[in-house]
């Protein structure tokens, strides 16, 4: 099994392909490429792989350019951090996808998936990918109702600064208040627009212009300060560093 690795981060590439040899040992690692264009100029260079493993987000820009540019013929595993609209075009289209950071049980899923296809014809239908992907618009949440004493207030999506979780319980803070609002971060990712928000751990969901100073950290991690200024440190783990960065230049 010939497979191409399309992904811009070292530590994601290394991880990937560790796990590719645990359950394939067998497998050929042809190249690891980290941008649109060394991709294109692979792809119009060499003999198709059997299988691509692509991020969605790579140095020079999305990944859907590639296809764009040269034919992709080969059956391609996407990998993405966050974006559910992708997903949902992926699944219409019968390609797979892992959502990072990657565990070995998804990727042994995917892998079964790929043998099953592989039996068949595959075609890689990429227009109607892409026509998917420009397609699909999602209505996102623009208002929150939440309850000040006796009172019910709504709450544009706007005034948020972040969402975050303590004590169990989840708030919205503005630039001057928190509400306590009856959703999880995790429901809250699935209403609001990811191109204003990104999840940046466990606890914390943050609005791009709330996004005040960002330091490196250790172990690849990124230190985010966020305003208004919350008490504790806030980070971003090393596996997310990279989607987050992409996530600011967009």
């Amino acid at each position: 099994m010939k497979i191409l690795l399309i992904e811009d981060e070292n530590p994601a590439a290394k991880r990937l392909i560790s796990l590719i040899k645990e359950i394939e040992p067998r497998a050929e690692i042809l190249d690891v490429l980290d941008s649109v264009e060394s991709a294109v100029k692979w792809f119009k260079l060499h003999q198709e792989p059997d299988l691509v493993f692509m991020d969605i987000h790579l140095a020079d820009g999305n990944s859907f350019l590639i296809f764009e540019q040269t034919e992709v013929k080969c059956p391609v595993i996407f990998a993405t951090a966050y974006d559910e609209y992708a997903i949902r075009a992926f699944k219409v289209n019968s390609i797979d996808y892992l959502l990072k950071p990657i565990e070995k049980s998804d990727l042994l899923n995917a892998f079964e998936k790929f043998k099953n296809l592989s039996k068949a014809d595959f075609s890689l239908d990429v227009k109607s990918l892409l026509a998917s992907l420009k397609n699909d618009k999602k209505e996102f949440k623009q208002r929150f109702l939440v309850r000040v004493s006796d009172r019910l207030v709504p709450v544009h999506v706007n005034e948020v600064c972040y969402f975050f979780a303590e004590d169990k319980m989840v708030f919205i803070q503005t630039e001057t208040h928190k509400y306590a609002i009856d959703f999880t971060l995790d429901q809250l990712e699935e209403l609001i627009d990811p191109k204003l928000f990104f999840r940046l751990n466990r606890k914390f969901l943050g609005q791009l212009k709330s996004v005040s100073k960002i330091f490196n950290h250790l172990n690849g991690k990124l230190k985010i300060i966020l305003k208004p200024d919350y008490p504790e440190e806030i980070y971003v783990s090393r596996e997310r560093a990279g989607d987050f960065k992409d996530w600011l230049e967009r």
